[in-house]
């Protein structure tokens, strides 16, 4: 009877109608029942489906060449609801009306439930839950609004989540859910715990901002020359910058290896300042980043260097969003598949079809469609690391190719 009660639940996803639900009690659909071991067995178990018929549940055909209510052909669905009462369950469609009232007000600024729903409804699950852990999403939701009451700030999560929820675990167990409301999608491709938290300001310890430049950094207890290799300072306590004229290229790299290694060989191209990302870079970093944008010379070329894969084209695109709302635009560095294929030996892995899709929207949405199309053509994830390191090719007199070797 449980399994008759999910066929009609499956009906019910499918709105189906008109058509009366069967469960055969046959070799090929429900062979438990031909094989129970006696006479009494299987008389009890004719009396629990004579007992949900009495109820209205369901209603049994019987074979009658077995003799009186001796063995049963079919059980047919009379109504699903009594059925779910009689066998103490909470029916399907039931849990997931209760879960969508509990959404409902949130579906427009989070479309992405939307698709939670339908796949509770379907009896599937949405990112490892069900419809009586509608909780978690309400949770998630709220991690991203007060987030965003904390605008531009960096919050330790431990701290955060034991304030939220009493748990300094909470957070980083919902990370997952935080990603598909924050991307829009159930079905894009999940990305890194920390990815996720970084982007609302969700830190486990706060940033350093860490810059090689010819230039000084206004603080609000003094002026801070940048000495090389290079000077990290907290992302609040930086206020303005002031830049050298002859700072013809900023360049941010996203992990911490290229940085050092940029630092050290700045004495090779002193006109190009180069800045670490951290990864997905937080609000607070965010913030800091216009400020040096704002200080660069009219004319300083403005590009990012990152690993190849889907991640790597996120953060590109990110800061591609901060430079266009200062009047600039970004380039990308060496994240060509042409550019970037990993020396012997070194770790490299293959896009999957999600994260090229994801590629590919992103370097349309900026206009990199050169390195789109490498990436693409090559199907390769590659590690910053793993590249050979060389400068953008910046000069005062010319634009700076779309995607540097």
């Amino acid at each position: 009877m449980t399994r008759l009660l999910s066929l009609a639940e499956n009906a019910a996803a499918r709105e189906s109608s008109g058509k009366t639900i069967t469960l055969r009690l046959s070799a090929a659909s429900f062979p438990d029942y031909l094989q129970l071991q006696s006479a009494s067995v299987k008389a009890e178990c004719n009396a629990a489906f004579l007992l949900a018929e009495h109820r209205g549940a369901i209603s049994i055909q019987w074979d009658a060449r077995a003799g009186d209510r001796a063995h049963a052909e079919r059980l047919d669905l009379v109504d699903g609801q009594v059925l779910a009462k009689h066998l103490g369950v909470t029916p399907r469609w039931d849990a997931v009306g209760v879960a969508r009232k509990a959404l409902e007000p949130h579906v427009v600024r989070y479309p992405a439930l939307d698709g939670v729903v339908d796949c509770w409804r379907r009896g599937a699950t949405a990112r490892g839950t069900r419809p009586s852990d509608v909780s978690h999403w309400l949770d998630a939701i709220r991690i991203i609004e007060y987030c965003e009451t904390l605008k531009g700030q960096d919050i330790p999560v431990r701290r955060a989540s034991a304030k939220l929820f009493g748990d300094s675990k909470r957070i980083q167990g919902l990370s997952t859910l935080v990603d598909v409301l924050t991307q829009g999608s159930v079905g894009t491709p999940l990305r890194d715990e920390e990815e996720v938290l970084q982007e609302l300001g969700l830190v486990r310890f706060p940033p350093t901002w860490m810059l090689a430049a010819e230039a000084d950094v206004l603080c609000a207890e003094g002026t801070v020359k940048v000495v090389a290799p290079y000077v990290g300072l907290a992302p609040t306590a930086i206020q303005a910058f002031r830049v050298s004229e002859g700072t013809r290229g900023l360049m941010t790299v996203e992990n911490l290896t290229t940085f050092h290694e940029a630092a050290q060989r700045r004495s090779d191209r002193p006109d190009i300042a180069v800045v670490y990302t951290g990864g997905m870079p937080s609000p607070s970093w965010c913030r800091v980043y216009v400020l040096l944008l704002q200080a660069l010379p009219a004319s300083a070329r403005v590009s990012h260097w990152g690993d190849v894969d889907a991640g790597g084209f996120r953060i590109a695109g990110h800061l591609a969003a901060l430079c266009e709302a200062a009047g600039r635009q970004l380039t990308l560095h060496s994240m060509s598949g042409a550019a970037s294929h990993p020396e012997d030996g070194l770790a490299h892995g293959t896009l999957g079809a999600g994260e090229l899709s994801q590629v590919r929207r992103i370097c349309e949405r900026w206009g990199w469609q050169h390195a789109a199309a490498e990436v693409e053509a090559h199907g390769l994830a590659v590690e910053q690391e793993s590249m050979s390191f060389t400068w953008p090719e910046i000069s005062p007199n010319s634009a700076l190719p779309e995607c540097e070797a």
